[in-house]
């Protein structure tokens, strides 16, 4: 009985893994924009192949080279993601305040860690 307990936990665990990785955050790039803004390019892979993810919700969180971490929250109400796909974000960023898009200004992505986090995947 503990067997079959354990077997159905490891089923379990990891079908919830395998969801929770459907998109992968492929490249990224920063670049500055008119004033203050700056823009966040992104590369997703659908690493779900039998499926198109045709909306998502999460967020970007980047690393700097201090160990700080700044967030981004980004979706996608209507798209398709079959294999990789490009999108563009832009914000703006004063001099002041926590957010991610002092990072992106800088445009050097290279001194960053960036990784998504999706809260939802429709498909």
């Amino acid at each position: 009985m503990k067997k079959i307990a354990l077997t159905l936990a490891m089923i379990v665990g990891l079908t919830g893994v395998a969801q929770a990785q459907g998109l992968l955050l492929k490249d990224y790039s920063f670049g500055s924009g008119d004033f203050d803004s700056a823009q966040l390019h992104i590369t997703l892979e659908n690493t779900q192949a039998d499926t198109v993810v045709k909306a998502f919700s999460g967020r970007i969180e980047c690393t700097s080279l201090l160990g700080e971490t700044r967030v981004a929250n980004i979706e996608n109400h209507s798209t398709r993601i079959a294999d990789v796909k490009n999108f563009s974000y832009e914000g703006y960023y004063f001099g002041v305040g926590n957010s991610i898009w002092g990072f992106v200004k800088s445009g050097k992505a290279e001194d960053f860690d960036c990784v998504i986090i999706t809260d939802k995947e429709v498909r």
